[in-house]
């Protein structure tokens, strides 16, 4: 997966209209329509074996789900899928898609730090650091963060290391993404995929805790 199928750069000449590109793709057109009308054919067979005339019966029939369990193996020994095959609702009058709209999501924890402890730093960008920890729901930290100096500043950001956040623990998705000049993100611990995506000019320092066992050149602690 090249994830740039958007780019209309495909490297296999097929998410592509480059004359130049899709030479590197040795079928044809008619090959993909032919392959997915076999895959909707197929498709169609096992909902005609289950009963189905369309995808919209299937919604919410776990009761037609069959749960093999293997207790040979040990990761499946444990699990457990009542729950999920639960099939009570279908004996009430109650709706099988998902109905709710919820509401928009808060400030995260780390807007709310930008929203009250910097509340002064705003006015006058002084050195200023913050210590906290982390879990993997803390997400895209560097991206508002970036926002708000940016507006505030200027596209060209602050002095290097003006705004450092020292942080520990296992952060989540896309942790210094769009990451201002001026901010810099010292974290111990790990961190998840996009981790300086579209970085801009901003410090992102992230080492193991000083008590782990892991030889730190041999393992992977982010990507």
């Amino acid at each position: 997966m090249m994830r740039k199928c958007h780019l209309n750069t495909c490297p296999f000449g097929v998410a592509t209209q480059d004359p130049e590109l899709r030479k590197l793709f040795r079928g044809k057109a008619e090959f993909i329509i032919e392959f997915l009308r076999y895959v909707a054919q197929e498709f169609r067979e096992y909902m005609a074996m289950l009963g189905f005339r369309t995808v919209e019966e299937m919604v919410g029939r776990v009761d037609m789900l069959r749960y093999i369990p293997n207790g040979e193996k040990k990761k499946a020994a444990g699990l457990r899928l009542d729950a999920i095959l639960a099939a009570d609702h279908l004996k009430q009058d109650v709706p099988l898609h998902f109905e709710k709209v919820g509401d928009r999501p808060g400030l995260s924890r780390f807007d709310q730090v930008i929203e009250k402890d910097l509340k002064k730093f705003w006015g006058k960008a002084e050195k200023t650091s913050i210590s906290l920890d982390v879990n993997n729901r803390d997400r895209t930290i560097g991206a508002t963060l970036s926002g708000k100096v940016v507006s505030t500043f200027g596209p060209e950001g602050l002095d290097d290391d003006t705004l450092t956040f020292n942080l520990s623990g296992a952060v989540g998705q896309s942790f210094g993404a769009f990451l201002a000049k001026g901010v810099t993100l010292n974290l111990t611990g790990e961190a998840n995929d996009y981790l300086g995506k579209g970085m801009s000019g901003g410090k992102i320092i992230v080492v193991p805790p000083a008590d782990s066992k892991i030889p730190a050149e041999k393992n992977i602690i982010t990507r």
